[in-house]
């Protein structure tokens, strides 16, 4: 299902190169909005318009920012955790 919208918005130039080479997360993502939306099968999503294939596209995009945005919050929060458990291992030597 979702194969062909990614199929569409090929053919419509409206993926960045950068999402063109992630066609397996774009794929994902897609679905989800489709389904959302209640759009289930090929037949519907050939119908759509190139608005509505905008749209659609720019809700996969959201999504997309949602994650990466908790993905580096979460890299970040790992990160600030082992420097804090490094300072403390060395045992607060930094008093004077």
């Amino acid at each position: 299902m979702s194969d062909f919208a990614f199929m569409r918005f090929m053919s419509n130039n409206l993926l960045t190169q950068e999402e063109s080479q992630h066609k397996d997360e774009i794929i994902n993502l897609t679905e989800q909005v489709l389904d959302a939306e209640g759009l289930e099968c090929d037949e519907r999503i050939s119908k759509l318009s190139e608005e509505k294939l905008r749209e659609i596209l720019e809700e996969v995009r959201k999504l997309r920012n949602r994650r990466k945005k908790r993905s580096v919050k979460m890299i970040v929060a790992v990160r600030a955790k082992k420097n804090c458990s490094t300072l403390i291992d060395k045992g607060n030597n930094f008093l004077p």
